[in-house]
């Protein structure tokens, strides 16, 4: 028989209830937050399968918003009922009175989930003062004898807990976790458990699978999440499209339909790549509204062909790339299947190629048997990796809770380790590795086996620079 643990979110209206909650499922679609006071009307449930068979529950309830009117209601009814040691039943007789239908509906709802429940998560906004209603709404909760653990959220580097921790004492409350739900701390939700398994010590070890179980899906999440990005990347590096060579005699590569067909390719195959690692971290386009990585419903703001990219994400690009990125460069022209290199890129303005081509000497042209290959620049290669790898490591951090843009301090030093960037070039010379081009080798065991290389090397930057 499944054993179940119901846990109930409590406290005041509007210091992140549902916020918490969202934070501890790692469900961004969980209820609803606003900064409009009573949002939740009603209890919402969510439920939590852990490994060993066990079910957490959590019940997020309405905020409590007449409790001193309560208070003193439920204390007229102990005197009353001279039941000074049994709060429970004091609860039980008042959830049947009129009033409690009436004036008290919203508080009758969160009395009678905590009667159900077996503990209770009371949520405390560290940021406002303690005032007589707070202590009230301790008071109410303790009248029901359900285990209380203070959650003090919203903590800011300049919030003081003095006030609030004495103010816990006085009700003979002396545990409690420090969470915040927008930007909690990595080892918050640990803590949070620990003191669950405190104070219910028979599903202790449930708790303990709980905590084992999100460190394992972090890393789980880390592992998919650079899958995705080495496939991605090995499908741009290794992409070539070919175009008439006339059509650079006559100058009209920059408009050539092949040219905007193999832009759309990388651009597509880097946005899947955003929305699975998105997907991945359980989060949707428009919950990435990044300050300094600006991601929309349509992908990155930012086009990979785009020099203010290059500057961005700290990409120093190649002479061509330099020179033509402004007006879509991104291809390097290749000759006998070796890239030009950086001194004669070809994938800038229409003009710069045909300058270039003009150059030539007649054996070279005749070397490309009227058809030129073209090869994505590793420099647009390098800003996909850079920022791909830049959402991950703030997606690792960010809360489900999260409702405004958070802002990231780009790193000085974005340079991917030498080691990573030499596979990159390396597997490049691979065109038939990448499916951008429908080629069946895209799967060969060879290819397998560079892409965990690459995720394994994107990985440990992440975990040992980015994070």
């Amino acid at each position: 028989m499944k054993q179940e643990t119901l846990i109930a979110v409590v406290g005041h209206t509007n210091v992140g209830k549902t916020s918490l909650l969202r934070t501890l499922l790692h469900e961004s679609m969980f209820g609803e937050v606003s900064s409009v006071p009573s949002t939740t009307r009603n209890v919402r449930v969510a439920e939590l399968e852990l490994t060993n068979g066990h079910q957490l529950v959590f019940a997020d309830t309405p905020g409590i918003e007449r409790s001193q009117a309560l208070f003193k209601r439920l204390r007229a009814l102990e005197t009353e009922m001279n039941s000074s040691h049994n709060g429970r039943a004091v609860v039980e007789f008042f959830l049947q009175q009129e009033d409690a239908q009436t004036y008290f509906e919203q508080e009758s709802k969160v009395l009678r989930q905590l009667l159900q429940s077996d503990a209770a998560l009371f949520v405390i906004d560290a940021r406002v003062p303690v005032l007589p209603k707070y202590l009230d709404e301790l008071a109410i909760v303790r009248f029901t004898a359900t285990p209380i653990i203070p959650i003090l959220n919203f903590i800011k580097p300049d919030t003081s807990l003095a006030p609030w921790q004495d103010a816990l004492k006085r009700v003979s409350l002396h545990h409690y976790v420090v969470f915040d739900a927008v930007v909690p701390h990595v080892t918050a939700e640990q803590e949070l458990y620990q003191q669950c398994s405190a104070v219910l010590p028979d599903v202790r070890e449930a708790f303990k699978a709980l905590a084992e179980q999100r460190q394992f899906e972090q890393k789980e999440r880390l592992r998919a999440a650079c899958g995705w990005i080495a496939t991605t990347l090995l499908n741009i590096a290794c992409y070539e499209y070919e175009i008439n060579a006339d059509q650079i005699q006559s100058n009209i590569l920059q408009n050539s339909r092949e040219l905007i067909s193999a832009k759309s390719k990388v651009r597509a195959a880097e946005y899947e790549c955003t929305k699975a690692v998105l997907h991945i971290y359980g989060f949707r386009m428009e919950d990435a509204a990044l300050t300094q990585l600006p991601i929309n419903k349509q992908g990155w703001q930012l086009d990979l062909f785009d020099q203010e990219a290059l500057k961005l994400f700290g990409v120093k690009a190649a002479q061509g790339m330099a020179a033509g990125a402004a007006t879509g460069a991104g291809f390097d022209m290749l000759l006998g299947g070796a890239s030009l290199g950086a001194g004669t890129l070809l994938g800038a303005t229409a003009g710069g190629v045909y300058q270039a081509w003009k150059r030539f000497t007649p054996t070279l042209k005749s070397q490309f048997n009227k058809k030129v290959r073209f090869r994505t620049d590793f420099e647009v290669v390098q800003i996909a990796l850079v920022r791909q790898a830049l959402l991950v490591a703030i997606l690792s951090k960010r809360s489900h809770a999260t409702q405004s843009p958070v802002s990231f301090d780009l790193p000085d030093d974005l340079n991917p380790p030498k080691a990573l960037l030499k596979e990159l070039k390396k597997a490049s010379a691979h065109s038939d590795w990448s499916s951008l081009s429908g080629y069946a080798g895209a799967i060969s065991a060879r290819r397998v086996t560079c892409a965990e290389t690459l995720q394994q090397q994107i990985e440990r930057w992440i975990e040992l620079e980015l994070t």
